[in-house]
């Protein structure tokens, strides 16, 4: 018995070896092009070449011995085989019915199992629809329960499905709906698997499908962050199996950038960050202290997910981030912002400590010099002080003031460029409610980007809110992008608004701005929802999917769009802002206490009838056209007599309307 288990036991060490070593060039160790890195060949016929053995030997750490699996019988071996033959069945059938009828059923190797062929087409014929492969694979998701249960049956039947949905990891281009769907379905798996048995799934994970996942985080940051989902879904949030992966990330990469670009990923899917507290702020100890500001970056990325959570624990970190600020590194500043805002927008909530004096209690407090910080920190981790003790009142004041001096350097248009500053406008709206003094600079910086850029973190895109800003970190990881909107305070904002854009010249406001006000105008629910973008409307414009009718939130009207009225009227004369001041008179005449009156207000009035010429310059016709259009969607909900006002004044007061105008063809429409 002895022997036999040695035997096996090599013999899977083996496979192992070969498998690690088919997804490298065998010249350098390295990741080869996308169809060298398949190693398809030896991968699959590794799956189909395993024997009993070692179906028994798992059976028998779990304690599914003979007459003991899943409802087999027979002996250990014979079970494991007849699992690891099910899973192949399982997805071969999924994948042949998936194909059947689309005409492409027919590039399969008919002579394989169709999970096999799947492989060997997707990864030789780069012609074959991403749509048709993706339905494939998403088939083969749907029966991921029955997976589930073969995998933990036999780790044939578990290798049998890396065989398949690993080497499209490797060789299926990030950013296709294949790659999207094989990594969700080697993820849903993952969780099957260790709702089933997490000890197992573990093991299945570490023993067949480590090796090569770790390879690819390493040489592939784009698919980084999808694989390391893959590898936690087989943890079952169990915080050793975790901190095991974590272990094998750091041993097996060998290489600091990538492993610490990995932690700055893993932290965000962390279930219980508590317990893994400690090693993420060792490892940012260390990457801030490295000269590399890639490295650097990674690692404040981690103490701004920490600061949410644990703002104790960051305080001690920020008065050494502000040296930092003067690395021109776009990340490194994107992130120093999003961390100075994430502590900033929690201070408040934290307990903070005092002695009987008022004053702090010293012996707690964190260190303001960069010095002390390893001996903050060691007392920290051992329990010492406790990360979630109240601040002391000192500490509190101190790291509020290199918070803030962090958001003042990175919030600065012509200092921080780029993607930098939209990171930072998008992050720091969080703290405009605790530091409001802020509000000016957040507000210079949201006007001063690209107006795309600017309608977008505004929810003010046509095609609804992204979840991701459109920029990738050097860990591989994309920014999640939130809503400026939900998170400013719209009173706050709308003053600043005011103050900001009154004293200018009607007609001189930017898109930007009138984006901003428009945002603010935006109307809610009573109970304070936001309109959803894109939602079904009913014939008065309102969302016919929700309860209570829509509203400007209370008490802006009068703060913002009466005392810019004037601008914005101003502003339907220039083709580059005349829609985003139609959308803001709409929203006043649809939703606001003014209602169709907005629409004939003498400024509007006197501002249309400005583009009246009996020669129209294309800039004026561009105008016009817009106008009539947004006037007679306005029609058709319920305002059409205030529509028909409106032209009869303009033609007053412009001496009639062309008969080429489209205004004019819009009145004789509406009588």
């Amino acid at each position: 018995g002895g022997s036999a288990g040695a035997a096996s036991a090599a013999r899977l060490r083996a496979e192992r070896e070969l498998r690690a070593d088919a997804l490298r060039e065998p010249s350098t160790g390295t990741l080869g092009s996308d169809s060298a890195m398949m190693g398809g060949g030896s991968l699959l016929e590794a799956a189909s070449m395993m024997g009993g053995a070692a179906d028994e030997r798992a059976a028998a750490a779990s304690g599914r011995g003979s007459g003991a699996g899943r409802g087999h019988s027979g002996s250990a071996g014979d079970a494991g085989s007849a699992s690891g033959s099910r899973a192949l069945d399982i997805m071969s059938g999924a994948i042949a019915r998936s194909l059947a009828g689309s005409g492409f059923e027919g590039k399969l190797d008919a002579g394989r199992p169709a999970a096999f062929a799947l492989v060997d087409v997707l990864t030789s014929d780069s012609s074959f629809p991403d749509e048709v492969a993706a339905a494939a694979i998403a088939a083969v998701a749907a029966e991921t329960p029955a997976l589930a249960d073969a995998c933990l049956d036999s780790p044939r039947g578990f290798l049998h499905v890396v065989s398949l949905l690993q080497p499209l990891l490797a060789g299926i281009v990030e950013a296709t709906e294949t790659f999207v769907s094989v990594a969700r379905a080697y993820e849903e798996l993952g969780l099957a698997m260790a709702e089933r048995d997490r000890a197992l799934a573990f093991q299945l994970l570490k023993d067949l499908a480590v090796p090569a996942l770790v390879m690819l985080v390493k040489h592939r940051p784009a698919k980084r962050l999808h694989i390391l989902r893959v590898m936690y879904s087989f943890t079952g949030a169990v915080v050793r199996h975790r901190r095991a992966v974590i272990t094998t990330l750091h041993e097996q990469l060998a290489d600091l950038g990538s492993f610490l670009s990995c932690l700055s990923l893993l932290i965000y899917i962390e279930h219980d960050l508590h317990s893994l507290l400690e090693l993420y702020l060792y490892y940012a100890r260390v990457g801030i202290a490295v000269p590399s500001p890639h490295l650097r970056a990674a690692a404040v990325a981690m103490l701004g997910v920490v600061a949410s959570e644990y703002p104790a624990a960051v305080a001690p970190f920020l008065p050494k981030l502000e040296g930092l600020l003067s690395d021109s590194w776009w990340e490194l500043r994107a992130q120093l912002a999003v961390l100075a805002s994430a502590f900033l927008a929690v201070l408040d909530s934290v307990e903070v400590a005092a002695d009987a004096d008022g004053q702090g209690d010293e012996g707690a407090a964190p260190p303001s010099g960069a010095a002390q910080l390893d001996d903050w920190l060691s007392g920290l981790l051992s329990g010492a002080h406790g990360v979630a003790l109240p601040l002391p009142q000192q500490a509190a004041n101190e790291s509020r003031q290199s918070a803030l001096r962090i958001l003042d350097a990175t919030l600065r248009p012509g200092v921080s460029r780029g993607l930098a500053l939209r990171v930072a406008v998008a992050y720091s709206a969080k703290a405009l409610a605790v530091e409001p003094a802020i509000a000016p600079r957040f507000l210079e910086c949201l006007c001063s980007l690209d107006v795309n850029v600017a309608a977008r973190l505004l929810d003010l895109d046509p095609h609804g809110r992204p979840d991701e800003l459109p920029v990738t970190g050097h860990s591989g990881g994309r920014y999640i992008q939130p809503s400026v909107p939900d998170e400013w305070p719209a009173g706050l904002m709308a003053e600043t608004a005011v103050l900001r854009f009154e004293p200018e010249a009607p007609g001189a406001l930017s898109p930007q701005a009138l984006a901003v006000v428009m945002a603010l105008l935006r109307p809610v629910r009573d109970g304070g929802e936001e309109q959803p973008q894109g939602g079904k409307e009913d014939e008065d414009g309102e969302d016919a999917d929700a309860d209570g009718p829509l509203r400007i939130g209370p008490g802006l009207e009068d703060r913002l769009f009466v005392p810019l009225q004037e601008h914005v009227a101003a502003s339907l004369q220039d083709p580059a802002t005349c829609r985003f001041g139609l959308d803001i008179i709409s929203f006043v005449a649809l939703y606001g206490e003014a209602g169709p009156a907005a629409i004939t207000h003498p400024s509007v009035v006197s501002a249309i009838a400005g583009l009246q010429q009996q020669e129209a310059s294309p800039a004026q016709e561009q105008c016009l056209g817009t106008l009539s259009r947004v006037l007679g969607e306005l029609a058709k909900q319920g305002l059409a007599d205030a529509v028909h006002e409106c032209i009869s004044l303009v033609a007053d007061a412009a001496g009639g309307l062309p008969p080429a105008s489209p205004l004019h063809r819009l009145a004789e429409q509406l009588q």
